[in-house]
């Protein structure tokens, strides 16, 4: 294949002002960056007809999600409601919460919790079986499921991430970084991706035609010097979207864990306590 030059508009439209394309591919009909729990998740929900491509620049237990110790708040229990979870939401968030996204996350728990028990994520239970249901920080109801105790985010990572392997239509392309969204110039609609893979010491850059992505990509704890994420939460998702046109908001929320053990060692992601 004859190699493609993407050139940036006079806004920088691409990170990288000359690229040369290695390889252009079409084979998919959705694109989704990151393989944390939103992406794979999402990808399970995909019509199974649809091909789909999951980039993540490192491996599987690279990200956010599997390092996630708590656990997952939802209504439960006969004793919570939604309007509680939603009070206690919108007090825990001291009057900074998007209220409608408050409802979607409150209403739509439920039900994506009891999925995921369908999906055989191994949710801690009592001796009847039950869904182990507690209460913590910010909650005036039991509503807080897990999975071997503080190993929610490694444990749910891990199944979803199992049950995808085993569907056809989904392939995990590991050691892979994007780089940009491609736009048709002439209708201003994703066209593509731009991708750099690394394979045995060789770094191609690529395109994946797609008129679907999805951005997972999680957040920016990086670019702080301490911080409990891991070396991937650079924001370069972020970025890539604000390049294509994507509207930003709310970008000081960043989250920190409280509690970090600070090691005398240099290292890329500190130690969480819970």
């Amino acid at each position: 294949m004859q190699k493609t030059t993407v050139k940036p508009n006079e806004n920088r439209r691409y990170i990288f002002n000359n690229i040369n394309i290695d390889s252009i591919s079409g084979e998919f009909d959705v694109v989704i960056i990151g393989c944390g729990i939103a992406g794979i998740y999402s990808a399970l929900h995909i019509d199974p007809g649809k091909k789909i491509a999951i980039i993540n620049k490192g491996e599987i237990q690279s990200g956010s999600s599997y390092y996630a110790q708590g656990g997952i708040a939802a209504v439960m229990s006969k004793s919570d409601s939604y309007t509680l979870h939603i009070e206690d939401t919108l007090n825990a968030g001291a009057g900074l919460c998007d209220v409608e996204a408050v409802k979607v996350l409150v209403n739509e728990g439920p039900e994506n919790i009891r999925e995921l028990v369908k999906l055989n994520v191994p949710f801690d239970v009592n001796s009847e079986g039950e869904l182990m249901i507690t209460r913590e920080g910010g909650h005036r109801e039991r509503r807080i499921v897990h999975c071997g105790g503080d190993a929610t985010g490694r444990e749910t990572t891990r199944r979803l991430y199992q049950i995808a392997c085993e569907r056809e239509n989904i392939k995990f392309f590991f050691n892979t970084s994007f780089t940009d969204i491609i736009l048709d110039e002439d209708t201003g609609e994703v066209s593509g991706v731009i991708l750099q893979m690394g394979s045995e010491g060789k770094n191609e850059t690529v395109i994946f035609e797609t008129r679907n992505v999805i951005l997972a990509t999680g957040g920016i704890g990086q670019i702080y010097t301490y911080t409990t994420n891991p070396k991937g939460a650079v924001g370069d998702g972020i970025c890539a979207a604000y390049r294509a046109g994507a509207i930003i908001e709310s970008m000081e929320m960043v989250q920190f864990h409280p509690t970090t053990l600070i090691p005398h060692y240099e290292t890329d992601r500190l130690f969480l306590i819970s």
